[in-house]
């Protein structure tokens, strides 16, 4: 087992028992996140490596990020799934069930050493959806010997346990009356997400997420934030207010948001805020983009 905390496998029988441990990592970082370990008789048939990868996610930076390899014989690649991209667009294709608040609450307030183990249906651009279950464990780590707060990131391992079936995934899917009362009171063109107060990412769209803003672009490396600079310095101090604000308080803010033309556009936006569960405070933000009529 000491052997996988650096990358290599091990291999080694023990009288009529032969036992494999091989470890899962992130090539990014060489971190191990996980082992796969089977023990089985000498004379039984190999064992093919299940689906199985490690995945970063850094809540300040929004960035989603898992290794490249799937299997023994995939990767991302070949499935069309993006190794890098927001953790909102991450989210938006994972079916997390009556378990999202508390999975959002995490994100946002989730502590060094907190961990959760979740299953859920992925969605994926080849194929229909697959049933995960993923181990996540939340780190804070230090950029550099002065810094007292660092990198909040979330660091652990999925693994596919095959594909759905109709009625599991119906049911994962069914809305509550609450979800049916929300959508009911959303006007047409009207867009709802969830956000950090304090790093003001993105996390979650609540429903459809509007077409034009380049909000799946915001972990490209050099991209021109999706927030006008501006703009942020305002909506930083509004999202400090609301975090200590009686609830049910709102603020109208107008924000320029980034187009995939790679412009500006002003797009008129209420926020309040949102109790995640007893300790976690998140921003809803409605959108309320213009139309042409």
């Amino acid at each position: 087992m000491k052997a996988c905390r650096h990358g290599t496998s091990v291999h080694a029988n023990s009288g009529s028992r032969a036992v494999a441990v091989d470890p899962i990592a992130d090539e990014v970082t060489g971190l191990v996140h996980g082992v796969w370990l089977r023990v089985t008789h000498r004379s039984a048939d190999p064992i093919d490596r299940p689906s199985a990868w490690a995945f970063e996610w850094n809540l300040d930076t929004g960035v989603a990020r898992r290794c490249a390899i799937v299997s023994d014989t995939e990767t991302w690649a070949e499935l069309g799934v993006e190794q890098n991209r927001p953790i909102s667009d991450g989210l938006a294709k994972l079916d997390l069930g009556s378990t999202t608040a508390s999975i959002l609450a995490n994100l946002v307030s989730g502590s060094h050493g907190t961990l959760v183990q979740q299953t859920a249906v992925e969605q994926r651009p080849f194929g229909g959806p697959r049933t995960i279950q993923f181990t996540a464990r939340f780190v804070t780590e230090p950029t550099n010997s002065s810094d007292r707060t660092g990198n909040r990131l979330v660091r652990g391992i999925s693994v596919d346990l095959g594909a759905v079936q109709t009625c599991e995934h119906a049911g994962l899917q069914a809305s509550s009356l609450g979800d049916r009362i929300a959508l009911s009171l959303t006007s047409p063109r009207e867009y709802r997400a969830i956000a950090d107060p304090d790093s003001l990412r993105l996390l979650y769209w609540y429903g459809d997420a509007p077409e034009d803003i380049a909000w799946r672009n915001a972990h490209v490396v050099g991209a021109k934030p999706v927030l006008h600079p501006e703009d942020a310095i305002h909506a930083a101090v509004t999202a400090k207010l609301l975090k200590s604000s009686p609830f049910g308080t709102t603020r109208k803010l107008n924000l320029r948001f980034l187009t995939y033309q790679d412009g500006y556009t002003p797009i008129s936006v209420t926020a309040r805020a949102i109790d995640l569960d007893d300790r976690s405070r998140a921003l809803l933000l409605t959108l309320h983009p213009k139309t042409d009529e």
